[in-house]
């Protein structure tokens, strides 16, 4: 998917989403920066969050377990919280988590962020 009239005029991006298997699941954005500026990257899940590592969560609900993990960057800043809205008018979202992470980019610096999305059975559940 061609994401690139979403970001406004700062970067070039392609989406590919592959399931490699019944329990692992892939998102891939090329990008290229036009400007300097940062990339958010988020997700919404009633599982339980529990960060691993720099670059890894694990997701857990109902006795199913998932492991979310981002590569193809240097660094990234997590940030997991309540999905609380911003608006009065908006759904309340109880029990949801916002897990989302941002990342530095340069200009003219391509970058391939992966983010995959692997557990046994978790995947199968979700797609039933």
């Amino acid at each position: 998917m061609d994401l690139t009239p979403n970001y406004s005029n700062k970067a070039k991006v392609i989406r590919t989403c592959s399931l490699h298997a019944i329990d692992d699941l892939s998102i891939e954005d090329d990008i290229e920066p036009i400007v300097n500026t940062e990339l958010g990257w988020t997700l919404m899940t009633r599982a339980k969050v529990e960060k691993l590592n720099a670059y890894q969560l694990k997701l857990s609900q109902d006795n199913y377990e998932m492991i979310l993990s981002v590569s193809g960057i240097k660094t990234l800043q997590w940030t997991i919280e309540d999905a609380i809205p911003s608006r009065a008018c908006e759904s309340k979202n109880p029990g949801v988590t916002r897990i989302h992470f941002t990342t530095p980019l340069s200009k003219g610096e391509k970058v391939n962020l992966k983010v995959n999305l692997k557990g046994k059975s978790a995947l199968q559940k979700i797609f039933e």
